[in-house]
């Protein structure tokens, strides 16, 4: 049994939960937190796009501008 300590605190056993990712700069990434990032980041970019629609003067078609 080999458990490793994900960047988030996360015990990840490398037994039963095989994936996890590495990164040199930040170490070990479980599984879990790995998709919690993604669907942050992916958050992110959906809330950068409609603030880049609302402020747009060819996108915004609300008229309150």
């Amino acid at each position: 049994m080999s458990v490793i300590m994900c960047k988030y605190g996360c015990l990840s056993d490398t037994d039963e939960n095989p994936d996890f990712s590495y990164d040199e700069k930040e170490g070990y990434t479980c599984a879990n937190c790995a998709e919690n990032e993604v669907d942050e980041w992916r958050m992110r970019q959906y809330e950068r796009d409609q603030q880049d629609m609302f402020d747009s003067p060819d996108l915004n078609w609300s008229g309150l501008r």
